[in-house]
């Protein structure tokens, strides 16, 4: 119920919309390193979004992503290389958080806002797959949804 009062829609849907225009200027700096590439992902997105109704046209831009990969490697530019010399198993190299440091605790205010755009995020990505799969029962797991974030 906190988050209902706390992220009401408009709230939650601004902060997704404000990282969304965030990430553009990322996306136009692709489009610049690989053009072709970019505009056949582009092409694909836009032809799936028209053509497609229902579940296809919904999920337009990862078909268009698959599009645009299965381009992409099939005239050479993708480079398997670190892949095949990853493990096969790997985890990241875990941290302890350094209580006692006054310098540590005197930073914890400047992450709350961060926090906060976080738990926005994830409540707009929960009710926009509520939306996009007409189950409105998705919003009553919010808070599973934040939990699992936080883990």
């Amino acid at each position: 119920r906190w988050i209902e009062k706390l992220m009401p829609p408009v709230v939650a849907g601004a902060i997704v919309a404000l990282i969304g225009l965030n990430l553009a200027p990322a996306a136009w700096n692709n489009f610049t390193l690989q053009p072709v590439v970019a505009t056949i992902t582009l092409v694909a997105i836009i032809l799936f979004s028209v053509l497609f109704r229902g579940f296809l046209g919904r999920i337009s831009i990862f078909l268009g992503v698959v599009v645009g990969y299965v381009f992409a490697a099939m005239t050479g530019q993708v480079n398997w290389d670190a892949v095949a010399a990853a493990p096969l198993v790997g985890l990241p190299e875990f941290h302890l958080p350094a209580f006692g440091d006054p310098v540590s605790w005197s930073l914890l205010p400047i992450f709350l806002p961060v926090i906060l755009v976080l738990i926005a995020e994830n409540v707009g990505h929960v009710r926009g797959v509520a939306t996009m799969t007409g189950d409105p029962t998705i919003n009553d797991n919010t808070g599973r949804a934040l939990t699992a974030d936080g883990l």
